[in-house]
């Protein structure tokens, strides 16, 4: 299972229940196919199904869209996008049908992840009984021995050798 699959199914755990919501804003929403429409997402008051889905969603991790394209992949197999299927339907009652599904397949998702959370816990399995008596802890081996630790004196300045009496050059005063 890949990285996008394991965040996909992660965040259908966490969303399921604003996606069932969704799914029913929008079947209420349509009226019966009276704010359905085709081949635009908005047309005056009415929506396309995609054009519902992201007017009445829940809130911004709903992921209705999800389950309609589960539900439109049972229905007809050959469609690739729900724009697709929106525009190629005769009736608004295929359209109920699909979100009708599409909340069924959310809510039993719903279900079986609430399962999964009440399931009980298994408890770890008793130890390994000891086969040769005590156990002790593990033996460290011994530090090695360092060298003691030897001071380090800096250098001793000798005094300077005394100067002579005599005027010094540049060269002298620098070298001094």
């Amino acid at each position: 299972m890949s990285f996008v699959d394991t965040y996909r199914q992660r965040l259908r755990g966490h969303t399921t229940r604003e996606s069932m919501e969704t799914l029913a804003y929008i079947g209420d929403y349509f009226q019966d196919g009276v704010n359905w429409t085709q081949d635009m997402y908005q047309r005056g008051n009415a929506r396309c199904l995609v054009g519902a889905a992201d007017h009445l969603r829940e809130s911004s991790l709903d992921n209705a869209k999800y389950w309609l394209m589960r539900a439109i992949a049972e229905v007809a197999p050959g469609i690739a996008t729900i724009e697709q299927f929106n525009d190629t339907r005769s009736t608004y009652e295929e359209v109920a049908a699909v979100i009708a599904r599409a909340r069924q397949l959310a809510a039993a998702e719903q279900r079986q992840l609430q399962a999964a959370r009440t399931a009980p816990v298994r408890a770890l399995p008793a130890p390994a009984p000891v086969l040769h008596g005590e156990i002790f802890p593990p033996v460290r081996p011994a530090l090695p021995a360092y060298a003691p630790v030897v001071e380090a004196r800096p250098p001793v300045r000798q005094a300077p050798a005394p100067v002579s009496a005599r005027r010094l050059s540049l060269a002298d005063w620098i070298l001094e």
